[in-house]
């Protein structure tokens, strides 16, 4: 696709109005609860497929550089090249990622979406890094937890 093809028209009014905050632009068409729901799972997944090379310590923070750095190198709204690139920077081991169900649950979900509503959901995920990142981590650690109990109740 031409990148030019991709820019909208609109007046200079619309543009006024986008610039003082009070609409959003087409192509940041999108919704919010969906750009986090989704950016939790994904930061979810990275902490499941996180490197056995790399120090559990830096689990979270390596997954906050891994959003910010695949969204600095994604052009296009490609999910699969951002994908690629946090799946690489955790370094996910590529059998267990293969293998991984809700991989391709997210590979399946972002490639029905356009790629205006990517850029967006690739910008959301840039600039609330630390809270989808802290959000995840309330839910690991939720999970974590439950599985504990789980497994004490049963003995």
């Amino acid at each position: 696709m031409n990148p030019m093809q991709a820019l909208t028209e609109f007046d200079a009014v619309e543009f006024r109005r986008i610039c003082a905050g009070l609409v959003k632009s087409k192509q940041e068409a999108g919704n919010p609860a969906e750009f986090k729901s989704l950016g939790i799972k994904l930061a979810t997944l990275l902490a499941t497929l996180f490197g056995e090379s790399l120090d559990r310590v830096t689990l979270w923070a390596r997954i906050t550089t891994a959003l910010k750095t695949a969204r600095a190198n994604t052009q296009s709204g490609d999910a699969d090249r951002f994908l690629q690139l946090t799946l690489d920077h955790v370094k996910a081991d590529s059998a267990e990622a293969v293998a991984n169900a809700e991989l391709m649950s997210l590979i399946t979900t972002l490639s029905e979406k356009s790629d205006e509503w990517r850029n967006s959901w690739f910008r959301y995920l840039d600039e609330r890094a630390f809270i989808v990142v802290a959000s995840a981590r309330s839910e690991w650690e939720q999970a974590k937890q439950a599985k504990k109990e789980s497994r004490h109740a049963s003995h």
